[in-house]
């Protein structure tokens, strides 16, 4: 070794023995304290993981969205919660949350009126099968067809909407 590197040595042996003189001086903390690891017993208890549809129900409930989900329920088992004929021809469309009025779409004027005389039970159905008794009432509209053109050829009538209104 160099004259250098001989300097350079001494001065980290020092620095090592100054770090540890410091060291000593320093109050004992005492070393961490080893746990047994716990184990999960025969029968469940909190340690136990939860399933993950038990952990979007505490989540839904926790945040309180009890609501939007039935809500959404509407939408999701439109087919199983009216049948699937009714739902082949009349669809939900808007659901208004502050007067729990939901707003269906039929696809011609018949089922629109078929579906209105039916509404008051449809609208019980609905509040057995969906809990918070979300839907108040129900708004059936008739087929969305656009305006009606106006011309030259324009047959005398009011078109599609003659059997509806």
């Amino acid at each position: 070794m160099s004259v250098g590197e001989d300097a350079v040595s001494d001065l980290a042996s020092r620095v090592l023995a100054r770090a540890r003189q410091a060291a000593r001086t320093l109050p004992a903390t005492g070393s961490p304290v080893r746990r047994e690891p716990t184990y999960s017993s025969a029968t469940p208890d909190d340690r136990d993981p939860a399933s993950v549809a038990d952990a979007i129900v505490s989540l839904v409930a926790d945040r309180g969205w009890q609501a939007a989900t039935s809500i959404g329920r509407i939408w999701g088992e439109w087919s199983s919660l009216v049948g699937p004929t009714l739902a082949e021809h009349v669809k939900p469309e808007a659901f208004d949350r502050t007067t729990g009025l939901l707003t269906l779409r039929a696809d011609s004027t018949a089922w629109a009126a078929q579906v209105k005389m039916l509404s008051g039970q449809l609208r019980k159905r609905l509040q057995s099968e969906i809990p918070g008794n979300v839907v108040s009432g129900i708004t059936v509209l008739g087929p969305d067809v656009g305006p009606r053109t106006r011309g030259r050829l324009r047959v005398k009538g009011r078109g599609p909407r003659d059997t509806y209104g």
